[in-house]
């Protein structure tokens, strides 16, 4: 093998962090550039980038263990795709990314090996810190939020149309003479009837 170190008997933990010191000198990893939160398809590059390193690891002889759940694995192989781009353009170790994102080391060094799933607000900070979006990290963390907002939006809703009826109640007491009223109810009907 054409690395540059010996890679034999170190974990996958070492092998992502060390990549750049350990794949080989004509590895298309050696082309990849940054990855910033304008990177088109970013997801995808992150992607294909955390695969070529954990391949890289399987062909050293050091496979994960995987103790995750299949939709978080492609989660975690995004987060490796961007630990080991950032790194290669940026010097920082797992302490130090415990501290900038407020986050203790071990949980990183879970996070990063594959042990722990990447949750919503580990995909925030690790996409902060790493310069890529959280919907990178985690494409399902975008439908998360949809959904809660939809919720939202449903709440704000349902009391426009609550307050719509009382506005309706009124204005029917009060403009029993107005020769335009018509236009007024047209005007609380489509309060009520409008959807998000």
């Amino acid at each position: 093998m054409s690395s540059e170190k010996s890679t034999k008997g170190h974990s996958i933990g070492y092998l992502i962090d060390h990549f750049w010191e350990v794949v080989p000198k004509d590895d298309p990893a050696n082309k990849w550039e940054l990855i910033t939160k304008d990177t088109p398809s970013a997801d995808g590059v992150l992607l294909k980038r955390g695969k070529h390193v954990i391949s890289f690891c399987k062909s050293q002889s050091c496979t994960p263990s995987l103790p995750l759940k299949k939709e978080d694995q492609n989660a975690w192989l995004r987060l490796v795709g961007a630990w080991v781009t950032f790194r290669k353009f940026h010097h920082l170790t797992r302490n130090t990314a415990g501290q900038r994102t407020d986050m203790d080391a071990s949980n990183i060094t879970n996070l990063i090996n594959g042990k722990r799933p990447l949750t919503q607000n580990a995909a925030a900070k690790m996409g902060d810190l790493l310069g890529v979006k959280e919907i990178d990290l985690r494409p399902d963390s975008g439908s998360i939020h949809a959904r809660k907002t939809e919720s939202r939006a449903n709440e704000v809703l349902s009391q426009v149309r609550s307050d719509a009826l009382i506005v309706e109640m009124a204005v029917h007491e009060h403009m029993k003479d107005v020769p335009d009223r018509a236009a007024v109810f047209s005007a609380i009907d489509r309060l009520k009837s409008a959807s998000v």
